[in-house]
């Protein structure tokens, strides 16, 4: 195989791999913390609608 090919390939996919992950963490950071502050989901829809 082409080594371009190869590294165009390997590129793509570890970019990928690290956006699914940084979406997965700041999901998770956004569960937990909505969790943390105590407050009702919808208790501040206005904070909701800004970070969204």
């Amino acid at each position: 195989m082409n080594p371009m090919i190869v590294i165009a390939l390997f590129g793509g996919f570890l970019l990928l791999m690290m956006l699914s992950v940084i979406l997965a963490i700041g999901f998770v950071l956004r569960k937990t913390d909505r969790l943390g502050n105590g407050a009702p989901a919808g208790e501040r829809p206005d904070e909701d609608r800004s970070s969204g």
